[in-house]
């Protein structure tokens, strides 16, 4: 298959699939945040992708038990007001609302009011995320694309190229290298 196809066929699933289903705060059992969330006006222009590190299967555990848990770390250890990023999904593929659409976020300085920072719960330096959790990403993408919280032409970056860290981990770094609107370019 050529490149241009692959890219074709997966403009065509991805936005075709992108009805996604998104476990709101309240079914996750989000604590309020501290303070009245920022709102962006208009569709954002960069996608930055992220890792939790730590549990990469929910241990057994729901995996909002884990959200709240990183939702904890942000708020009391961080002292930042709310859990850091728009989004985050699990091994599963469930899709966890962090602040949401629309909202500045806490996960890239310099860009948190520019951007949709989506998290993908686990550590992913040595092994890369499940199929489910790599598809539930894309889809939850191009749903925010489609409901103009995204721009149409978006950049998407890893976490690393914003700031010092490891962040999304090497595997996941190569996966999304591989992705539509992928970009090195950083501004």
């Amino acid at each position: 298959m050529t490149t241009s196809l692959a890219i074709l066929l997966y403009f065509f699933v991805v936005t075709t699939l992108a009805d996604i289903t998104i476990t709101s705060r309240s079914q996750w059992g989000a604590t309020p945040p501290k303070v009245s969330p920022t709102h962006i006006s208009g569709p954002v222009p960069w996608v930055i992708i992220h890792h939790s590190e730590g549990n990469t299967n929910c241990s057994g555990k729901p995996c909002k038990e884990i959200v709240r848990n990183i939702q904890h770390y942000h708020m009391y250890e961080n002292y930042w007001a709310d859990i850091g990023y728009n989004f985050m999904v699990a091994p599963t593929g469930e899709v966890f609302e962090g602040r949401g659409w629309g909202v500045v976020g806490a996960h890239a300085p310099r860009y948190n009011s520019k951007s949709v920072g989506i998290c993908l719960i686990g550590s992913f330096q040595n092994q890369s995320p499940t199929e489910a959790q790599l598809a539930a990403t894309q889809e939850l993408i191009a749903s925010g694309v489609n409901q103009d919280k995204i721009r149409t032409l978006y950049k998407l970056i890893g976490h690393r190229q914003v700031r010092a860290t490891d962040c999304p981990g090497d595997k996941l770094y190569s996966i999304i290298e591989q992705w539509p609107h992928y970009t090195s370019k950083v501004e």
